[in-house]
């Protein structure tokens, strides 16, 4: 082992540089980084103790994305309070106990600014049941705060911590949901007539085309249907995706070796309609083929 010896004068200088301590300035420095600390730490209580806010859907997306996704990684939670319609998403997204699905603002929405809401899986209060690898809109289950079930369509309040936003969709970390009540919208005042001349400022607006619903002769069904829109007044094509179901805007499931006669669908009041009528939805350009755009059904019938 090696021995450092100091020489006397050495020593003392060592002792009285200790004695001294930091400079004025850099205990300043010091001081004014420990401020900012208590500060950044005092304003991240404030905002995690806060009760959570209610927000409209144009509020959210008014919101500033960067301010959002700085909060979420300095871990300042921007707790919100939305109501909104449960959609189950065409691809289920899992990883690990998360499992995700889709809140649009409109009932029997699928197209447009949504929010993803992040969930554990499980069948106890605020969760959403995990999902089979062949599975149905029936399998789409979700616990409310009071333990009832709710899934597709169903009218939610939700609470959470939002972590992400941008011009297709927000994510939510859900803390609550609760049961609501449908509420009315006025389709005729809020939708644009679809035009060969307005197409192209259409993309995720809602709007309205005057049309016979038509399966096509080869059809592809997963949990919606593809069909064409006959007499829209319209140059280029544009087809509709219907929710295949035996509710209300929605077609029945075609039979294999189907023929017309098994062709049903469903207006707003669950009515089997046949020939022409108006059909609401979000609008989305296409760039495959002939094809010039697709309308997400919402609503069948004025």
């Amino acid at each position: 082992m090696k021995i450092k010896l100091y020489s006397a004068t050495i020593a003392i200088a060592l002792l009285l540089l200790a004695a001294c301590g930091p400079s004025a300035e850099d205990k300043a420095k010091m001081d004014a980084w420990q401020k900012k600390q208590d500060s950044t730490e005092a304003a991240k209580k404030a905002a995690n103790d806060a009760p959570p806010i209610a927000i409209t859907w144009d509020d959210l997306q008014k919101m500033d994305p960067k301010e959002v996704s700085d909060a979420s990684l300095n871990g300042t939670k921007k707790k919100i309070i939305i109501e909104g319609y449960l959609s189950m998403p065409s691809m289920l997204y899992t990883s690990g106990n998360s499992i995700r699905c889709h809140m649009y603002p409109r009932n029997g929405q699928t197209k447009g600014f949504y929010v993803n809401l992040e969930f554990q899986q499980g069948k106890t209060a605020n969760h959403m049941e995990s999902m089979p690898s062949k599975y149905t809109l029936a399998d789409f289950k979700i616990h409310t705060a009071n333990n009832e079930v709710v899934g597709q369509g169903s009218p939610v309040k939700i609470t959470g911590e939002l972590s992400r936003i941008d011009d297709e969709y927000a994510t939510l970390y859900i803390t609550k949901v609760e049961k609501t009540e449908p509420k009315a919208f006025d389709y005729a005042a809020a939708a644009t007539q679809l035009t060969d001349a307005n197409m192209g400022d259409m993309e995720n607006k809602l709007v309205f085309v005057d049309a016979a619903l038509e399966v096509p002769m080869f059809v592809y069904i997963e949990e919606d249907m593809t069909l064409n829109l006959l007499n829209a007044g319209l140059k280029g094509e544009v087809k509709a995706n219907v929710l295949v179901g035996d509710g209300p805007n929605q077609i029945s499931n075609l039979p294999e070796g189907w023929s017309p006669r098994d062709v049903k669908v469903h207006d707003n009041t669950g009515k089997v309609i046949k020939g022409k009528t108006r059909v609401y939805g979000t609008f989305a350009k296409s760039t495959i083929g002939d094809t010039k755009g697709y309308i997400h059904v919402e609503r069948i019938g004025k």
